[in-house]
């Protein structure tokens, strides 16, 4: 599969149609018309706001994160244009706390 064009394009399985994991940068690029766009919030943070008996180790996870996918919170926010369109993005990179 992995010469296939659906596959290389768009990351699914031209046989069965499962749909593998995309970054969110990789789902804007595909998504997005090239060029246009501009990212907002790129220094919101994610925190700890849930009362976890282990909250250390859920600041660690989201440190650790942080440190991997080069993000800091796992929605990135934007405007663009889909298709001529001024849109405004917000995609889940699930490699973040997914």
């Amino acid at each position: 599969i992995s010469d296939s064009t659906t596959y290389l394009t768009f990351r699914v399985c031209p046989y069965c149609r499962f749909h593998y994991t995309l970054s969110a940068r990789e789902r804007i690029e595909l998504l997005a018309d090239k060029g246009t766009f501009k990212e907002s919030q790129k220094y919101l943070s994610s925190v700890a706001p849930l009362s976890f008996s282990s909250k250390g180790s859920y600041r660690k996870a989201i440190s650790e994160d942080q440190e991997r996918t080069g993000l800091t919170e796992a929605a990135v926010t934007g405007r663009c244009k889909v298709d001529g369109i001024e849109t405004m993005m917000v995609v889940l990179d699930f490699g973040f706390m997914g």
